[in-house]
């Protein structure tokens, strides 16, 4: 924040969604994954946490909380283990000059930035490990010594 280290992002990318477009509810890593996505053009309605529950992800959710992203909102998250979705994109909701500016059929354009902290769950889970086997070990040396 006072560029005392460069922003380094691991990903950038961007897509256009029609307006008939949608993105079906889903993790984008199996470890944690900040991202922040920044979006101009017509709204859209994103999810974010609904759960997803694929085997192989370590997902984090709860309850699902909708947003109504506007032009020019950004959401920064953990896209890796969130499970998120676009459901749909509202036509006509972008702001002035939008339609003049837009490429035919685009109506909302989004930049990704993503900056990924390796490890970061396989640590956290290595440490939850590591504590619950002291805390066995202790179980057993009270019992042993009764």
């Amino acid at each position: 924040a006072n560029g005392s280290m460069p922003f380094n992002p691991g990903e950038m990318f961007a897509l256009y969604y029609r307006n008939d477009a949608s993105l079906m509810n889903h993790t984008d890593a199996h470890d944690i994954l900040f991202t922040m996505t920044v979006a101009i053009g017509d709204d859209c309605e994103f999810h974010i946490g609904k759960p997803y529950r694929k085997a192989w992800t370590r997902e984090r959710n709860g309850k699902g909380k909708k947003i109504c992203m506007q032009s020019g909102d950004a959401v920064f998250f953990d896209g890796g283990t969130i499970p998120h979705e676009v459901v749909r994109i509202v036509e006509g909701t972008g702001p002035s000059g939008w339609n003049d500016a837009k490429v035919p059929n685009g109506h909302r354009f989004v930049m990704v930035f993503r900056e990924q902290e390796q490890d970061y769950l396989r640590n956290k889970i290595r440490k939850e490990k590591q504590k619950k086997n002291r805390s066995t070990t202790k179980d057993t040396d009270t019992k042993n010594k009764k």
